[in-house]
């Protein structure tokens, strides 16, 4: 990432997170006539950052509205999605035609990502790159950001604070939350394999959580979920006995598995604002929501945060930014589609998490096949979500 050379003091809206949301929600504003500044804490972008990021077709096309796509993130489609459970029959295939679509979503690297938005900033856009936020407060006339950067202590006010990642500040704002901790971590690495069908990912229920492979050359992502006493297990394991559990959970509709490269064990939660909206300030991505990763739509839901955000706020001039009405529209445009990912995502655990109910899941799994019309109305909720167009 690259920084100002002086950061400027005030603007008409100052974007905390400069992940993939909060920049691409600075690119949603280029053609306004507002003044933005994005505060990100990093000071450059992590190359060999490992995370995969599922891009579903809906947020692949609002990237490519914006000019955010290219090439180097077409590496690895999804076409087909293989749902099954481990120990029971049935099961369900989610295909790109069922919606008639050429693709379900990509697989993209977060790195790739991050230097496509990173790129080509809006000339009414300014990136701070090292901005620690330390607190954020609204007075009477602006929402005031203070901030270390460059080893000095800064302020800037706005006329509207946007928080797009993490939830650390949402105290100071003193925004409630509901958190459940489903007690399960995660594994996540990259998976050599050989023998791999082409651009497909495997969702595959397991004791204790779920295994999901998405499709890499060469292998896949992979993003292992399980009881949260494994997590010490999963940390220390040799890489061979991690491949073999790997390998005995999917089975081998997914290749032969070889190496597993670059894994991490991280907490699994839900957390979710029970208000996105305050005087001056609006909640996007990460800061609204986080979500257990089992069915890809934390980041897809916060791009898509960003978009309907624009929406209400390009037509205005920078003095109206912060009026009640404006930011009391943004909650009730975006409950719908809130509540489509973040109950289908928390329902789906609670689902297969329900003990002597296997049967039951394998004869929905397969019947699903036998109904075009339901499974394409689940597919565009998935990938398009609940949106204006």
């Amino acid at each position: 990432m690259t920084a100002a050379t002086l950061p400027p003091s005030h603007c008409d809206i100052a974007i905390i997170g400069g992940g993939p949301v909060g920049l691409f929600l600075a690119h949603t504003l280029r053609h306004s006539a507002h003044r933005v500044v994005v505060l990100e804490a990093e000071h450059a972008l992590v190359r060999d950052d490992p995370r995969m990021l599922a891009l579903s077709v809906g947020s692949q096309q609002l990237l490519e509205q914006q000019a955010c796509w290219s090439a180097s993130l077409m590496q690895s489609p999804i076409r087909h999605v293989h749902v099954s459970q481990q120990g029971f029959f049935g099961h369900t295939r989610l295909k790109a035609t069922d919606m008639d679509a050429e693709q379900l979503g990509y697989v993209v690297p977060y790195p790739a990502l991050q230097t496509v938005l990173t790129q080509a900033l809006p000339d009414n856009a300014t990136l701070l790159g090292g901005a620690r936020v330390e607190l954020v407060h609204s007075n009477a006339g602006y929402a005031s950001v203070q901030f270390q950067w460059q080893g000095q202590t800064r302020q800037l006010t706005s006329r509207l604070l946007v928080l797009a990642d993490g939830g650390s500040l949402l105290q100071q704002l003193r925004v409630p939350c509901v958190e459940r901790d489903y007690q399960q971590c995660a594994l996540v690495g990259l998976l050599e394999a050989d023998q791999t069908p082409i651009d497909t990912a495997f969702e595959r229920f397991v004791p204790g959580g779920a295994l999901a492979l998405l499709p890499q050359p060469g292998g896949y992502a992979v993003i292992w979920s399980q009881p949260l006493n494994r997590l010490q297990e999963m940390q220390q394991a040799p890489e061979t006995a991690l491949c073999l559990e790997l390998q005995r959970l999917a089975g081998h509709k997914a290749g032969q598995f070889r190496q597993l490269q670059r894994r991490h064990v991280m907490p699994l939660k839900l957390r979710y604002a029970r208000q996105l909206i305050g005087p001056r300030f609006v909640l996007i991505g990460n800061a609204a929501q986080s979500l257990h990763p089992i069915a890809g739509q934390g980041l897809n839901l916060g791009l898509r945060d960003a978009w309907e955000l624009t929406q209400l706020l390009a037509p205005l001039s920078p003095p109206h930014l912060d009026h009640p009405q404006v930011l009391a529209a943004y909650p009730a445009c975006r409950r719908l589609d809130k509540l489509n990912g973040v109950g289908f995502t928390d329902s789906l655990i609670r689902l297969f998490a329900q003990p002597g109910l296997g049967h039951v899941r394998g004869a929905g799994l397969s019947a699903l096949n036998l109904l075009p019309g339901v499974k394409r109305r689940l597919l565009q909720h998935l990938a398009l979500g609940v949106r204006r167009v």
